[in-house]
């Protein structure tokens, strides 16, 4: 509730086993699939590569609340035995991104009905929501 530049917290609610990480692991996942399909190696043991796997999908994750698509380029990941570095490179389309995240939107479903209960309000009196947390 806004009043005479005052904010009133009417409820609050939320997941804690829930946060931004969650999404950019969905990422990791489809890249990691990605990699075996592509180059039949399996990078989950590279501790450098997992690295630069899950800063490639933060990067993607935001560059996809704001575009289409994000273009997730990882070059010389993991040097594959008696060849050259294989360098990733992949497009990752928001479409995809909400199908491959739904069941974690959809977790998001009870914290927001219960705070909504809680505030004695309806979806239909809000202007604005404020999320917090990664």
């Amino acid at each position: 509730e806004l009043a005479e530049g005052t904010f009133e917290v009417l409820s609050t609610s939320g997941d804690n086993r829930l946060g931004g990480d969650d999404w950019d692991n969905e990422i990791v996942k489809w890249l990691i699939d990605l990699i075996k399909k592509d180059y039949k190696i399996d990078v989950t043991n590279n501790k450098m590569a997992m690295a630069r796997l899950k800063a490639a999908a933060e990067k993607a994750k935001i560059d996809l609340s704001s575009s289409q698509q994000a273009t997730i380029m990882l070059p010389f990941l993991v040097m594959q035995q008696g060849s050259e570095p294989i360098s990733v490179e992949a497009t990752l389309r928001r479409s995809q991104f909400e199908e491959m995240t739904s069941h974690l939107v959809e977790r998001c479903r009870k914290p927001i009905e219960t705070a909504l209960a809680d505030a004695k309000i309806k979806i239909s009196d809000l202007d604005d929501v404020i999320l917090v947390g990664g």
